[in-house]
């Protein structure tokens, strides 16, 4: 876990927003490197696109005020402009 603050002194490669899902099947090497590098939302869906994986997740089941926060939460992560957000 890290925090925004610190993030300017880790090393490059260690920088950035990581994705990492339960069915997700890298080696640790590559687990630790699969960094965020764009973020979208189509209707009810969100499509992330990371290093070394991709995923589309339904969002139907949720409410709007609960995917506003998830686009509010990437707009914070993406301090750094190190990944691009397409946002409905």
């Amino acid at each position: 876990m890290t925090t925004t603050f610190f993030e300017f002194i880790m090393p490059e490669e260690e920088r950035g927003t990581k994705v990492s899902l339960a069915d997700l099947e890298l080696d640790i090497e590559k687990e630790q490197m699969n960094t965020l590098e764009y973020v979208s939302f189509d209707d009810k869906v969100m499509k992330i696109t990371a290093r070394f994986s991709s995923h589309e997740i339904n969002l139907r089941k949720l409410q709007v005020e609960e995917i506003d926060q998830i686009k509010e939460s990437l707009i914070k992560h993406n301090f750094d402009d190190r990944f691009e957000i397409k946002l409905k």
